[in-house]
């Protein structure tokens, strides 16, 4: 990252194995920042079942990673469309609260997120009250994905959800995507200039 004395940083992310011998890009970076003595704090926002631990939150993954774990609500007496707006809402404010904490608790160096949409509200936060230099690693783009999978069709819902990306998104210091056409599409699709 070329930071000379980083001390701290945060992570933001939709998904953080709840088994420590799975591996994923998420705790990759985050081990490999405590094995060089940075302190990393995770919000993982869980959407997967396979990846829902009975520890909620508040957990050391290793020395110097701490994980904050969030288990998605689930509520559908209301239907499929309230089901998915307590889902997706609630669960992300339910984070927002903790990393609210974290960020009166610590001053990060760096904050890095993936998927910012999944886990909008604490991403949000981030950017109206933290100072630190922000991270987005861009690998799926959620409203695209959500409906090229037939999880949402192209109404409200998947319009209300691309503004929010393209908001969120735009407030990072540095983008990361993972391939040349992941950038032209970014560019493409979400307000980004050079």
């Amino acid at each position: 990252m070329g930071e000379k004395n980083l001390k701290r940083v945060l992570l933001i992310t939709s998904w953080f194995p709840a088994d420590v011998g799975r591996r994923g890009l998420i705790n990759e970076l985050a081990d490999a920042f405590a094995d060089a003595n940075v302190e990393v704090d995770v919000i993982a926002v869980e959407w997967r079942e396979v990846d829902i631990s009975p520890n909620d939150s508040g957990y050391s993954h290793k020395p110097g990673v701490n994980v904050y774990r969030f288990k998605p609500l689930l509520f559908s007496p209301l239907g499929k469309f309230v089901g998915r707006i307590v889902k997706w809402v609630g669960t992300s404010l339910k984070a927002a609260s903790t990393t609210c904490k974290l960020l009166r608790k610590n001053n990060y160096d760096v904050v890095i997120a993936i998927a910012p949409s999944a886990v909008w509200a604490p991403v949000l936060i981030c950017h109206l009250f933290s100072r630190a230099k922000k991270y987005l690693i861009q690998w799926d783009f959620i409203p695209y994905h959500q409906r090229a999978m037939g999880l949402m069709s192209g109404g409200f819902s998947y319009q209300v959800l691309l503004l929010l990306e393209r908001v969120l998104v735009r407030g990072f210091d540095v983008i990361g995507c993972m391939s040349p056409m992941n950038i032209e599409f970014l560019k493409k699709h979400y307000w980004i200039g050079a």
